[in-house]
């Protein structure tokens, strides 16, 4: 499905149901540019140099689109069912959003990479759909720039000295005093006003907006200066009663904060792949209007938006999110924290640390692919692995297309996203099977981060846990723990497996004994095999029949696969 700012809050409802009930989310994302450096580097990179060039690209250009492949087990028919909606994006904050000028104070840089723009281009992207049509979106640190900007009243606080001024604004300065002054007179009756015109004709200009509120905050405390935004006064300033004044600024204040939460956008998809808060950004009035009105193209709608519970959405995603998936995801990633969440931080192990806070669970395809390989394996892009993958008749994947989907090919976001989806489940499955406890317990030489947190996103740093991956330990909504905490869990459940028994060393990644070669799905009516599960970590979108499939993320699998990256000229990269 097609995304755009005319439809998305419309469509939100839908979006946020797939992903409490998918057990994974692929992502693709596209850019306005990748590289802001010219050349190669002359001698071999340190993870600190390649995260600055992804950091600078992030910083310098702009997403353009968004792809998200949503996925869970149907166990009715013992397949993988997906739905993928393909978002454009959009920088521009909407003209008019903000009368107090809050757009100019985060206007945004635009900048395209020539070489990005001609290669989308071949691809048949609409960049003037992007930026025209585009989902506007505030990242964590413009919203709380925004309601701050809101809670604080009028900015014309610094007083000019008059004496410096020229002839004609010391008239006007006059002229204004003897305005008020009749006014005040007159006794400053309740719901009356008196109107500040420009005696030299037009609107009122910057500096004598200023000097009303200078001569009023010395002179007539008990009034206040509202300016005229409609009608044919518009541009003019109306002296009112300081009391009504108050009421009406707290009551534009409120308005304009509703408006800025409007204009979160994509972001708060986002708050919920990674369990923050979104329900009390959403007005349910934005997600009950058709963007096609009574007439036209009437999508198919799976919820009840009336019925749609936002909270409860919101408090199942901060117990459970979904695993998150993409292809060769390192600049995605730097992305999307730079756009969506906060300002990159300076060194690459803080990045590490606190995108796996936000994503506890990452799967990079290429990672998976090329671990074990040189950097000269071929076959390493999405649609080659893809192609590859494509003719595997098992894992099932079904695809379900909103009606009016237009068709889409390569280097489109959700066409991507899909292809991603696709080839995790499939990729995943023959490397599940092929796996042995001794090619798991392989030394892992990924570039790890540091063993302690960073500040930042509402987490304390601390000293970490004793771990082979160096793992920090986060608090509850944390994403290092949600592996150690389980450890125990996960011996548990390999135990029952009987992978591991008593008398032989505990291996974390151990695989199941004897597998069967070619997993056949249960059918509703079979009884279950006698043999005990594998625990699904608490939480976990997790079906009991895709123990043969895609192992549960305690299982010692992911642990070779799980939470690591490729990084070019670096390799493996772990998150934790």
């Amino acid at each position: 499905m097609e995304v755009n700012k005319n439809n998305f809050f419309w469509a939100l409802p839908g979006i946020l149901e797939d992903i409490q009930k998918s057990r994974f989310v692929a992502i693709d994302v596209e850019m306005s540019g990748i590289s802001s450096t010219l050349g190669h580097a002359s001698q071999k990179e340190s993870m600190q140099d390649a995260y600055t060039k992804a950091k600078d690209a992030a910083e310098n250009f702009q997403v353009l689109q968004i792809g998200f492949t949503f996925g869970r087990f149907d166990e009715r028919s013992s397949e993988y069912v997906t739905r993928t909606y393909s978002c454009y994006v959009s920088p521009l904050i909407p003209k008019g959003s903000f009368p107090d000028g809050l757009a100019r104070h985060l206007d945004r840089k635009f900048s395209i990479s020539l070489k990005s723009y001609e290669f989308l281009r071949h691809h048949k992207f609409d960049f003037m759909e992007a930026l025209d049509n585009g989902i506007p979106y505030l990242s964590r640190e413009e919203q709380k720039y925004a309601h701050q900007f809101f809670s604080t009243k009028d900015s014309n606080n610094d007083n000019i000295d008059l004496s410096t001024l020229d002839v004609a604004s010391r008239q006007f300065c006059y002229y204004v005093k003897e305005r008020i002054e009749a006014f005040v007179g007159s006794g400053c009756p309740k719901g009356k006003e008196t109107i500040i015109k420009n005696p030299f004709g037009d609107k009122l200009n910057g500096l004598q907006i200023r000097l009303i509120h200078q001569l009023l905050r010395q002179n007539f405390p008990g009034l206040a200066a509202k300016k005229i935004l409609t009608g044919p006064m518009t541009g003019l300033i109306s002296i009112i009663p300081a009391d009504q004044a108050e009421n009406e600024a707290n009551t534009r204040r409120r308005q304009k904060s509703k408006d800025a939460a409007s204009l979160s956008g994509l972001q708060i998809i986002f708050e919920a792949l990674s369990g923050g808060s979104f329900a009390d950004a959403i007005n349910p009035d934005w997600t009950s209007q058709s963007p096609w009105g009574s007439k036209g193209r009437k999508p198919d709608r799976r919820h009840n938006t009336e019925k749609f519970d936002f909270k409860k959405c919101e408090a199942k995603l901060k117990q459970n999110r979904p695993i998150l998936v993409g292809h060769n995801m390192f600049y995605d990633l730097a992305f999307i924290y730079h756009t969506f969440f906060e300002p990159l931080p300076e060194k690459v192990d803080d990045f590490l640390t606190r995108i796996h806070g936000l994503f506890p669970r990452i799967v990079d395809t290429k990672f998976m692919h090329m671990k074990g390989k040189s950097m000269m394996a071929p076959r390493q892009a999405l649609h080659d692995l893809h192609a590859a993958y494509s003719t595997q008749q098992f894992p099932v994947v079904r695809n379900v297309k909103s009606p009016g989907t237009p068709a889409a090919g390569p280097h489109n976001a959700g066409y991507d996203s899909s292809s991603t989806a696709t080839l995790f489940l499939k990729q995943s499955y023959t490397t599940f099977m092929k796996s042995t406890s001794l090619e798991l317990e392989t030394q892992d030489d990924s570039y790890k981060p540091n063993a302690w947190g960073p500040q930042g996103l509402g987490q304390p740093s601390r000293p970490a846990a004793t771990s082979s991956y160096g793992a920090d330990v986060w608090g509850e909504t944390g994403g290092a723990t949600l592996l150690e905490r389980d450890e125990a869990e996960t011996k548990k459940s390999l135990q029952k497996w009987t992978v591991l028994s008593t008398n032989r060393p505990t291996s974390r990644f151990a695989m199941p004994a004897a597998p069967p070669a070619v997993p056949k799905p249960l059918p509703q009516t079979q009884a279950k095999p006698a043999q005990a599960r594998s625990e699904p970590m608490s939480g976990e979108i997790y079906s009991q029949m895709e123990e043969y499939i895609i192992p549960p993320w305690t299982h010692g699998f992911w642990r070779a696969y799980g939470n690591k990256t490729s990084v070019p000229g670096i390799g493996g990269v772990s998150f934790v």
